[in-house]
């Protein structure tokens, strides 16, 4: 069928190629959040909604050390969390909304802006 050895290795090494090369193209989208609203007074609430999560995970929403709530990936890959109360716990300024999901471990952040409570 071919006439060397070596011939034949190398049509397998390209082929072996084009096929990473392929499943690198196709790889999944990254996970990504989004917040609603971006900024916010402390005892206020946002909404975090996520995409691109492995199904049936369990997240895990954080501001720094302070853990907003959870929520579990839809088969959709996506989630959403409403009325998360960011808590006078939370600083006033910039800070990073934080979800980590329990099985591919991946942490993807959002800024966020927070005011101080109103009296």
């Amino acid at each position: 069928m071919f006439k060397s050895k070596r011939t034949a290795l190398a049509l397998v090494g390209v082929f072996s190629l084009m096929l990473v090369l392929l499943l690198v193209a196709c790889a999944a989208p990254a996970p990504a959040i989004t917040l609603a609203p971006t900024s916010v007074a402390q005892n206020g609430t946002i909404t975090v909604a996520g995409s691109n999560f492995q199904s049936g995970e369990k997240v895990t929403i954080t501001i720094g050390t302070v853990t907003l709530g959870t929520a579990t990936v839809g088969a959709d890959g996506k989630f959403s969390a409403a009325s998360l109360k960011v808590t006078t716990d939370v600083k006033p300024g910039a800070v990073s909304i934080s979800v980590k999901g329990d099985k591919t471990t991946t942490a993807v952040a959002a800024a966020l802006t927070v005011t101080a409570a109103t009296k």
